[in-house]
């Protein structure tokens, strides 16, 4: 029997053998940036997969930022988060709730670095229209003493919808939503994942 590795593991998700991740779709950035990128129409594949994981390596323009998210343009205050954080000597934990957006960090520092930080982000269940709908997101970044970094988030929309969309930008804060830019070359790849 294969033994389940990845985040989706913890939730008692084996994935089947071979191509259990099936690429969607990649959006790269190009010259001149961009604000934000979206994953459309996701709802066509509600009959073909159970869960959908997006894969990120991202340069952003601003200092001090984080990666963040909506669901279906939803800015409301619909969102909640859970954290924990390590730099290799100190460990961080937090959450909040009433949030306009989903977290899943990376706390880039140096935007003149060509080190990008770098997130997978499952997103469970998305069809599921019982139950509200959350992620869970491994990410890191490398750039300045202070900012190296290893992040786990979940975060939790209020929404029992199907996913629609899935749009992803660049905030100074939790709260924030396309504070800067993703710098050219950043790269989303979004994969649907089959039940087993």
């Amino acid at each position: 029997m294969p033994i389940p590795l990845g985040i989706l593991a913890a939730a008692g998700f084996r994935p089947t053998a071979g191509g259990s991740y099936e690429l969607i779709e990649t959006i790269t950035v190009g010259s001149g940036g961009a604000a934000s990128v979206t994953f459309s129409n996701l709802n066509t594949y509600s009959a073909t997969y159970q869960h959908l994981q997006v894969r990120a390596v991202a340069l952003f323009d601003i200092t001090n930022s984080s990666l963040v998210g909506r669901l279906n343009a939803d800015g409301g205050n619909n969102y909640a988060y859970h954290r924990i954080n390590g730099n290799g000597s100190s460990v961080f934990s937090g959450g909040a709730t009433t949030k306009s957006n989903m977290v899943f960090h990376y706390n880039q520092d140096n935007t003149s670095t060509n080190e990008p930080g770098v997130a997978v982000i499952d997103l469970l269940d998305p069809y599921e229209t019982g139950k509200f709908k959350t992620t869970r997101s491994l990410a890191g970044t490398s750039s300045g003493s202070s900012k190296n970094q290893i992040n786990l988030w979940s975060s939790l929309w209020q929404s029992t919808n199907a996913v629609s969309s899935f749009s992803l930008s660049v905030a100074t804060s939790y709260d924030g939503w396309q504070a800067g830019n993703f710098r050219q070359g950043s790269r989303f790849s979004i994969y649907g994942i089959r039940s087993s």
